[in-house]
């Protein structure tokens, strides 16, 4: 009896279930209609304002990322070309790798463009990215910053000085080399 005890299901349309103790699958998978997913509010432990407890999406894929530079894109030739992402949420993990096997004509803001998702609106939510590593792609040490605006769906670069990092400066476009970069950011 407590087998029975430990089930209640109700199979009207509006009918839910409950287990006592857990579920198990042996195979297949769980779908969830879309608009809903697991809710984690039985967990509200956070030590600021919750929004949300619910996961309702998870995504893994790739995307083809694009080096551009403001006002003159250029003509990038590329040897390799990779971006991979995973969606969990609203938080975009991601990771590209560019090796060029050539780049002409390029001037203005350098950015990387193509990011699978568009960086959440709201205000004060940004993304950025790190370099992995690098084979001689920037051809100087100089400091800058990688970030993912709001309603971006792009990595711009940035100087140390906060200005917009110039595709045609001298040590961006190693040619032949490469880079490797990955980063995050929020969805709406």
């Amino acid at each position: 009896s407590s087998l029975i005890t430990a089930l209640n299901l109700d199979m009207s349309d509006a009918g839910h279930a409950t287990f006592n103790n857990g579920l198990t699958l042996t195979d297949g998978d769980i779908t969830v209609a879309s608009g809903h997913g697991i809710n984690f509010a039985a967990t509200s432990d956070g030590s600021g304002t919750d929004s949300s407890e619910l996961l309702n999406d998870y995504e893994e894929g790739t995307f083809t990322p694009t080096l551009v530079s403001g006002s003159t894109t250029g003509t990038p030739s590329y040897a390799a070309q990779y971006g991979h992402y995973t969606k969990a949420g609203r938080l975009v993990n991601f990771s590209l790798d560019f090796q060029l096997s050539g780049m002409t004509g390029a001037s203005g803001h350098f950015k990387i463009e193509g990011l699978p998702y568009v960086c959440s609106g709201n205000s004060r939510i940004y993304g950025g990215a790190f370099i992995n590593y690098q084979a001689a792609f920037f051809n100087d040490d100089s400091d800058f910053s990688m970030h993912i605006g709001g309603g971006s769906s792009s990595v711009d670069f940035y100087t140390g000085a906060g200005n917009a990092l110039g595709g045609n400066n001298s040590y961006i476009y190693g040619i032949n080399n490469r880079l490797i970069l990955s980063g995050m950011y929020m969805t709406s």
